[in-house]
């Protein structure tokens, strides 16, 4: 995680980049969540990026269904196949499909420590769903339970799910938004100097 910041502002942070995964509809894409985004921009001195985004007209239909089909087929059901599946299952070594043993041991994880998912047939190792734990934890001050969660479910598997997320992205939305969360959630001494 990020050091310099409290960890009540990594919660905010990883909490709203959580919420930026979610299908993209009117009723949060808009001014007020572009701004937000512009703002988080403009403090990592992410110019380029600023300006992919800001080229992106918030009350516009168009742009709203295409950020929608780009998340279908990135994110759901692209054709041949889909480019990343969010779910960790899919990239954890011998397994590749949906709902294998990890998802049950990041499920044992959010148990442990008093919680539990508020849809029961929601995948636990679905990203916003370890996003959102890893900001509740964050949120709690409980940083070495996040590092421990960040090294031990979320970690092993994001830095293929970003790649995929790289290479297959045909709109920069998302490609943002996945460097953004590495940014957030990675360990200081992960980054090159």
């Amino acid at each position: 995680m990020v050091e310099t910041l409290s960890t009540s502002v990594q919660s905010e942070i990883i909490r709203f980049l959580a919420r930026s995964l979610e299908y993209p509809q009117s009723t949060w894409l808009n001014h007020h969540y572009l701004d937000g985004l512009s703002s988080l921009l403009t403090e990592l001195g992410y110019q380029n990026d600023l300006t992919e985004i800001l080229a992106l007209p918030a009350d516009s239909a168009e742009a709203l269904e295409n950020l929608q089909i780009e998340y279908t087929r990135l994110f759901i059901n692209g054709i041949p196949a889909t480019v990343a599946p969010p779910y960790g299952s899919i990239y954890h070594h011998g397994e590749g499909m949906l709902n294998g043993r990890s998802t049950e041991k990041t499920l044992e994880y959010y148990h442990s420590h008093g919680f539990d998912l508020a849809d029961p047939s929601d995948l636990a190792d679905y990203l916003p769903l370890e996003l959102e734990f890893l900001a509740l934890l964050l949120a709690e001050n409980k940083e070495a339970e996040a590092r421990e969660f960040y090294q031990e479910y979320l970690g092993p598997w994001f830095g293929a799910f970003r790649q995929r997320v790289r290479e297959g992205s045909r709109v920069p939305f998302y490609r943002i938004l996945i460097e953004l969360i590495d940014f957030f959630t990675k360990e200081e001494d992960e980054y090159e100097h």
